[in-house]
């Protein structure tokens, strides 16, 4: 059984999930409320449900690893600097 994210057999939710992966999730929720001409809340519990059975993260647009690259960096520059003092 693979663990990875799986590939869903609709079309339209093959889409949906690659704009996920590429644009975010507010831009996957308007194209499915879009194409199917429904409203915004079943368009995002759509998307929602679609993310959660094909295994794909939600949210966190990277800033914890920014965060954590900032102050690595700093604990690095600050323990450089003050060797030399």
């Amino acid at each position: 059984m693979s663990s990875g994210p799986t590939v869903p057999a609709n079309p339209l939710d093959q889409e949906i999930l690659l704009i996920y992966r590429q644009k975010g999730p507010l831009n996957a929720i308007k194209f499915y409320k879009d194409r199917t001409k429904t409203d915004l809340r079943s368009a995002k519990e759509h998307v929602d449900q679609l993310v959660a059975v094909h295994g794909l993260k939600k949210g966190g647009g990277g800033c914890t690893g920014v965060i954590l690259l900032f102050v690595v960096g700093g604990v690095l520059y600050w323990t450089i600097r003050n060797r030399n003092l």
